[in-house]
């Protein structure tokens, strides 16, 4: 029963969310994962890839809309592995090189104290991974600017100095 322009407004998101999640899952038997880079061919699908992580955080918030998201979505794309956070992807490889200047630094100074006057960026980078640990315990995945426990345990592997202190 069509009880007016907006049920069937609703509708036809409902049909053209279930089309795009056929082409994620297309995309990603042909690459994978679901993380759709901005570079892809389908524009398009980039696009409503992000907007499926921002209608989740709204969803998170109890907010909702025409085309929000619901527990039935959320259950269709975590049953296809998809990425919720991906916010820092693009600092991997940033994160890599810091990291890698950090363990030369170790070999030649026995310890992870970068000072200032070392290398200010490299100073400030082991700075703010204190910091985003901090956030990580308190907060979480995903809402630590880009720490994840792996990077935690990849940095004490190497014996961080986490408090900065001898």
């Amino acid at each position: 029963v069509d009880i007016g322009p907006s049920s069937s407004r609703t509708r036809s998101y409902d049909q053209r969310w279930k089309a795009r999640f056929q082409d994620l899952v297309k995309y990603k038997l042909q690459h994978g994962d679901c993380v759709v880079p901005k570079s892809y061919k389908d524009k398009g699908l980039h696009s409503w890839v992000r907007k499926q992580r921002i209608l989740k955080k709204d969803f998170d918030l109890g907010l909702a809309s025409d085309e929000s998201m619901t527990q039935e979505r959320v259950n269709a794309l975590n049953s296809i592995g998809f990425a919720w956070v991906v916010g820092h992807q693009s600092n991997d490889a940033q994160w890599e090189q810091n990291f890698q200047d950090l363990v030369v630094f170790k070999s030649q100074f026995g310890h992870t104290r970068v000072p200032q006057s070392y290398e200010k960026s490299l100073h400030k980078w082991v700075l703010n991974q204190r910091c985003r640990r901090r956030l990580l315990e308190e907060k979480g995945e995903g809402k630590a600017k880009g720490m994840t426990w792996a990077r935690v345990e990849k940095l004490d592997a190497i014996d961080f100095s986490w408090s900065g202190k001898k």
